[in-house]
C-alpha cells in the first residue's frame, strides 16, 4: 500500500480527512474525494504527500481551505473546488494565486 497512487473517494459521507490518514501513502499522485461531506482543509493535509498532481475536491461543503495547504506541492497539475463562497478574501485570494500559477483549477 505504500506505493499507492491513486485514491478515490466518491458521493461517500467522508466528513474530515487529516494528514495523519494520508500519511500512509507517500506515493500518492491523485486524491479524488468528490461528494462527500468536507468542510475543512487543514493546512497540514498534504505534508506526507509532495507528489500529488491532481486533487480533486468538488462536491463537498468546504467552508475552511487554509491558503498555504498547497505551497510545498510542486507536481500539482489539477486542482478542482467548488466555487469560493463563505470562504475569506485572504483564502480565496491565496488559492486564486496558486491557481493562476499552475492554471489549473477546474469548477
Amino acid at each position: 500500500i505504500k506505493n499507492l497512487a491513486v485514491i478515490e473517494i466518491l458521493n461517500m459521507t467522508l466528513s474530515e480527512i487529516h494528514s495523519s490518514d494520508l500519511k500512509p501513502f507517500p506515493e500518492l499522485k491523485i486524491l479524488i474525494l468528490t461528494a462527500n461531506k468536507l468542510e475543512v482543509i487543514e493546512k497540514d493535509l498534504f505534508e506526507f504527500n509532495e507528489k500529488l498532481e491532481v486533487i480533486e475536491l468538488t462536491g463537498n461543503k468546504i467552508k475552511k481551505i487554509d491558503p498555504n495547504v498547497f505551497d510545498h506541492l510542486k507536481s500539482l497539475s489539477t486542482l478542482s473546488l467548488n466555487s469560493c463562497d463563505g470562504k475569506s478574501r485572504t483564502e480565496v485570494e491565496k488559492v486564486v494565486k496558486l491557481v493562476q500559477d499552475k492554471k489549473c483549477l477546474h469548477e
